[in-house]
């Protein structure tokens, strides 16, 4: 009965029927005694500015419960509306003179200001009373700042909260994230920034270092937040746990040269302190990736980076972790350092393991594989996959090794039995590797019973395949005879080209290569990755303003090009 007459009220009260809600909001009270009623029976009479009825009915209240203080800010309230302002402010400054000591009183008092939108009012009330109880109302505070979004008093409230409570890290953290994520002009941020170097120099708490580190990370700086993070170490003498964990990050979103910063000072590290993460095989793995990326190309470091992995692998046991490095060292010996036979010698190593899973080895083998190719070794690679493909049947590296039979037979020429291979793995839909082979396979169908088309794709298999084997000079014949006329392949043959020259330090010969196809192929699919490898080689040769010229051309003529995130990057910091 009674929530049918609470409902009721309610409908009445939305509709803006305030003389229909008012007496069953007073009926509900009076038999229940709940303040909750008693407040909306409160607005209805306010809203019908029956302001003598009001004050009639707070002060009969006030004196059945003379210990129940949200009474007199609904009494001065309702002074204000009647605009008796001074009997108002001496009942507002009463409650500052005597201020409960209990904590549901004080929450009471302030969230009744609350209700009447008195945000100043409350928040002072909050301060006044934890100077005089000891008690603290951080969170409370934050929470009307916040609404107020007055960033000076929030920022205040922070520290003093962190300087008092530094337990609650993760907590203020957790209040603070929705406020960064919302500002449009790093208002708030900046001035957080300052206040908080400020604070670290004025009163050296640790945990507005920590605080700085997540803000700097929130806002992906992440090289002034292992700045921050390396001096927080080095003063706190600890294990590098912050460093570490920005180091992570930094890899994760391929800010390589800030991960490569952070491993390093804890290679450092760990010679004094043992204890420190084990940071040698993820420096390692920033090297491989920067490798992978192209910033580093020159042959002398690649080889330095070289020697690195092969002083960790010795010094290591064979496990999973090393195995992973031992397949990037293949990487680089074979693809970039061009020694097959040293990376089939790292293989044989990592096989001779008793401790691999079979996934692990199907990879090896996959990669040894690989290997057989850039040794000109097809018909080896070719049965190597095909037991692969038999031992490891119904798993993704079944279908991998189908997938590379299958383009080396292309690259053999033999076009039927290719697209046999690409046939079997086309049904496993929405994987990468059934993507790649339908591209191949629709190659081939494009062609069928055109001679001209299929003759393309032979010549274009054979392209790659001495690109495969690096042979140069052999693969540059036959892009060439791809893109001599336009076709279907004419645009990847010169963009393939151009890759197989910049991995081998041939700039000059890259650079020509990709504005080949600037300028025959504007619009094609790969034009954008030449521009982005071009602007690249132009940085490198010092060239600032045409690398920007490059830059510029994928940002504005290639808007839903994947590398306009990374040219517009590139071009922020060469015009800095």
């Amino acid at each position: 009965m009674a929530q049918d007459e609470m409902r009721l009220a309610m409908t009445y009260f939305n509709q803006k029927e305030y003389d229909k809600a008012a007496p069953i909001f007073y009926k509900l009270y009076k038999k229940r005694h709940v303040i909750y009623y008693f407040n909306y029976y409160l607005k209805c009479l306010i809203a019908e500015k029956e302001y003598t009825k009001a004050e009639k009915v707070i002060k009969r209240e006030q004196k059945r419960h003379p210990q129940q203080k949200t009474f007199i800010v609904d009494l001065a309230n309702l002074y204000e509306l009647m605009d008796k302002k001074t009997q108002a402010q001496r009942l507002y400054k009463s409650l500052f003179i005597d201020i409960p000591h209990q904590r549901s009183d004080i929450v009471q008092i302030a969230n009744t200001m609350l209700s009447y939108r008195k945000y100043e009012l409350a928040a002072e009330f909050y301060t006044k009373a934890q100077k005089i109880t000891g008690q603290y109302f951080f969170s409370e505070l934050l929470s009307i700042y916040t609404l107020l979004r007055d960033n000076e008093k929030i920022i205040k409230v922070i520290l003093d909260w962190l300087d008092k409570k530094p337990q609650n890290l993760s907590i203020v953290q957790a209040r603070i994230r929705p406020i960064i994520e919302r500002e449009i002009n790093n208002e708030f941020s900046s001035l957080l920034e300052k206040k908080l170097l400020e604070a670290i120099k004025k009163r050296g708490n640790l945990v507005y270092y920590r605080f700085l580190i997540w803000l700097y990370m929130e806002k992906r700086n992440l090289s002034k937040a292992l700045e921050v993070a390396i001096n927080f170490d080095k003063r706190l003498k600890g294990f590098g746990r912050e460093v570490f964990k920005i180091g992570q990050l930094a890899y994760d979103f391929d800010s390589l040269l800030v991960a490569e910063k952070a491993f390093k000072y804890l290679v450092d590290k760990r010679k004094d302190n043992q204890s420190s993460p084990s940071p040698q095989f993820n420096l390692l793995r920033v090297y491989y990736k920067r490798i992978k990326k192209g910033q580093i190309q020159d042959k002398q470091e690649i080889e330095n980076i070289e020697n690195k992995y092969i002083s960790v692998i010795k010094e290591s046991k064979i496990t999973q972790e090393t195995v992973e490095l031992i397949r990037q060292l293949v990487d680089i010996e074979t693809i970039y350092l061009h020694n097959p036979d040293k990376s089939l010698t790292y293989i044989e190593q990592a096989l001779s393991s008793t401790d691999l899973n079979s996934h692990v080895k199907a990879l090896l083998l996959f990669q040894k594989a690989k290997v057989f190719l850039a040794q000109n070794r097809p018909w080896d690679a070719l049965l190597l996959l095909n037991k692969i493909a038999y031992d490891y049947a119904d798993t993704k590296i079944e279908l991998e090794a189908k997938l590379l039979a299958g383009k080396i037979f292309m690259y053999l020429g033999q076009i039927d039995v290719a697209k046999i291979y690409l046939d079997k793995i086309k049904g496993y839909v929405g994987s990468e590797v059934s993507n790649d082979a339908i591209i191949n396979a629709f190659f081939i169908a494009r062609a069928t019973g055109d001679s001209i088309l299929l003759n393309t794709i032979q010549v274009f298999a054979k392209a790659e395949y001495f690109n495969l084997i690096n042979n140069i000079d052999s693969a540059s014949y036959f892009y060439d005879s791809v893109a001599v006329q336009p076709n279907f392949l004419s645009a990847r043959s010169l963009l393939e080209k151009g890759k197989m020259y910049l991995r081998n330090w041939q700039y000059d010969r890259a650079l020509n290569t990709f504005e080949k196809l600037m300028k025959n192929y504007s619009l094609s699919l790969y034009t954008d990755q030449a521009l982005y490898l071009a602007a690249k080689i132009y940085e490198r040769k010092g060239n600032k303003e045409k690398a920007r010229e490059y830059y510029k051309q994928i940002i504005f003529n290639f808007k839903d090009s994947p590398l306009v995130w990374q040219a517009r990057q590139r071009f922020l910091n060469l015009n800095n």
